[in-house]
């Protein structure tokens, strides 16, 4: 049997869950589409996406909860030197995002271990010329001091996820890879 306080968890939950995706929306791709200003670090303030229409029920508690619970810690929430809160997205934007707080990785030795997830659908691809993942049941690992030394770039994020432009195409080819282990 399932009690109130169960449903009004799960409620809460499942609120924050679709605020938290429309907040990632917005900070990787929908900023400029939706007539709020992003600074050049990628930071949105925080009056201005409450006044979006499609944020007109959401709280301040709200974001400030998705930013703390968040297990991958995707948005950063700071003050600006006047004390206004403003949120940005860590990483995954399709929009340019100048001075995003990326640190190049320069020696292997600083990253142990680099693993991509992806599922065995986009393995298909992937094991070609390089796909995107999903749920991630495939982990590859890089070579990172090869794909360093034959200089491709790789970054690591503010939340610890790192990662790499490519080659030209915008792939890091399979060459890279130390292995693949299906999980």
């Amino acid at each position: 049997m399932i009690s109130l306080c169960q449903i009004i968890h799960n409620s809460k939950n499942t609120d924050l869950i679709k605020i938290s995706k429309r907040l990632s929306w917005l900070l990787r791709h929908g900023a400029h589409k939706s007539g709020v200003l992003m600074t050049t670090d990628g930071y949105v303030y925080i009056d201005e996406i409450l006044a979006l229409e499609s944020f007109k029920n959401v709280k301040l508690d709200q974001i400030k909860e998705i930013v703390d619970t968040n297990e991958k810690k995707r948005f950063v929430l700071n003050k600006d030197c006047e004390g206004k809160l403003k949120i940005k997205a860590c990483q995954g934007h399709s929009i340019e995002v100048p001075d995003l707080e990326l640190t190049p990785i320069t020696k292997s030795s600083d990253v142990p271990v680099v693993l991509h997830g992806t599922t065995k659908q986009a393995w298909q691809s992937i094991k070609d010329e390089v796909g995107y993942r999903g749920s991630s049941n495939v982990l590859i690992s890089i070579d990172l001091d090869k794909a360093l030394k034959d200089g491709l770039q790789f970054f690591r994020t503010p939340n610890n996820v790192i990662l790499s432009p490519g080659n030209e195409k915008g792939y890091i080819s399979p060459s890279y890879f130390k292995f693949v282990n299906f999980i």
